[in-house]
């Protein structure tokens, strides 16, 4: 059960003395004093989501594109040298745009689970949605920061040699990163709007 954020009220202003009120006034200060915080939470909430919902789009955005329009390109292209270096072009442009979102994935799916006390019902069934997404996020945050070692392994040596059969698994790669990230999304999604597992 997630419990609501606990609200302080700050002391009255000075010369604001609610202690010489009546008590109807005095309760009305209060309930106004947290009607003000519950909005100025709801406001960074609002914003966090919306950035959140934007890094999510333009990250997930990128990785479907490579993976339905750009890898079936590279199967029509004959030449092997080609494909490497128009795939490396692609990719290694792709990424610093994938950092970029990552970052602000990251930082603001943090925040949204800080300010909403979310983050008490990760690696729970309450929060299978939460969970799957920061495993998702997590994954692709190594693949990120170890990308150079991993284009080295798979393209150096023997392994560089048969370039279709190199395509064929990064093709394959790719799509079940997708399948996960598309996963991730719409159970994070389900949950997030009244979704139980049980």
């Amino acid at each position: 059960m997630i419990q609501a954020p606990a609200f302080t009220v700050p002391e009255p202003a000075a010369g604001h003395d609610i202690h010489h009120g009546s008590i109807p006034q005095v309760i009305l200060y209060y309930e106004r004093e947290e009607m003000r915080q519950e909005r100025e939470v709801s406001m960074l909430v609002s914003t966090l989501t919306a950035m959140h919902v934007l890094g999510v789009v333009i990250w997930i955005g990128g990785v479907a594109f490579v993976t339905m329009i750009v890898f079936p390109m590279l199967t029509k292209m004959e030449n092997s040298l080609e494909k490497v270096l128009f795939f490396q072009g692609i990719e290694h442009r792709f990424a610093r745009i994938a950092k970029s979102s990552l970052a602000v994935v990251g930082l603001t799916g943090g925040g949204l689970l800080y300010e909403n006390g979310e983050w008490r019902i990760l690696f729970t069934m309450d929060g299978i949605g939460l969970t799957l997404m920061l495993v998702v996020w997590t994954f692709y945050l190594l693949v990120l920061l170890f990308e150079g070692k991993i284009f080295r392994m798979i393209f150096g040596g023997k392994a560089g040699q048969d370039t279709n059969k190199v395509f064929a698994l990064l093709s394959g790669f790719h799509w079940v990163v997708l399948g996960l990230s598309l996963l991730a999304i719409g159970v994070g999604v389900w949950a997030g709007h009244g979704g139980v597992l049980r």
